[in-house]
């Protein structure tokens, strides 16, 4: 299907996914329901749906998480249903895609904190050094480490930025001394936030 459907096109998105037109609660383009259930609104004209009257069909439970559909666009409806061919309805396909993309932004999201904590440190030990930034970075840069993981420009002149202010007055321990990295502790990513959050402050 093209990028910019019409008002033609949606409909059979819509009943394909949905189930059959209610004809009696329908009032189209701007509001189509449903046989299978009415609770839901669909629009021809903008391509999207919603719930407007929830009766606990919109509350989805998969592996023990509960997700709640309230609305959306016929588009990520058929996304979803490509993505997730294994599911029994749509309902299930959409909380599935959802829950797969939460999982995704956690991890990226630790990812980030696990970056920012190593170049915080590596950042500290170049200062003692008595490293500038542009030193500091090439060094990183030139460090091959495997637990080191890749920090976009901003995140390292971030690290950096927050090093200075928290500069050190003994080098933190090396990074890349050939022993295995130590497990970044929850108290650990804790300071970093913290510092971060000062720097961050006005």
């Amino acid at each position: 299907m093209g990028a910019d459907m019409t008002q033609v096109h949606w409909f059979p998105v819509f009943t394909e996914v949905f189930g059959p037109q209610c004809i009696e609660k329908s009032a189209p383009p701007q509001d189509i329901r449903f046989e299978n259930d009415d609770s839901i609104s669909a629009n021809n004209l903008t391509g999207i749906w919603r719930v407007i009257e929830p009766n606990g069909n919109e509350r989805v439970e998969v592996d023990g998480e509960v997700i709640g559909l309230f609305g959306g666009a016929a588009k990520e409806l058929i996304e979803v249903l490509r993505k997730q061919k294994n599911s029994k309805d749509w309902r299930e396909a959409l909380a599935r895609q959802i829950i797969a993309e939460l999982k995704a932004e956690a991890e990226a999201q630790a990812r980030a904190e696990a970056s920012n904590c190593w170049g915080f440190r590596f950042m500290q030990e170049c200062l003692v050094k008595g490293m500038n930034y542009e030193q500091a970075r090439a060094a990183f840069l030139a460090d091959k480490a495997d637990y080191v993981i890749p920090i976009s420009e901003s995140t390292l002149k971030y690290a950096w930025k927050n090093a200075v202010r928290f500069k050190p007055l003994t080098a933190p321990k090396k990074l890349n001394d050939g022993e295995p990295a130590p497990e970044v502790t929850p108290r650990e990513k804790t300071k970093v936030s913290l510092a971060a959050s000062r720097a961050a402050s006005p």
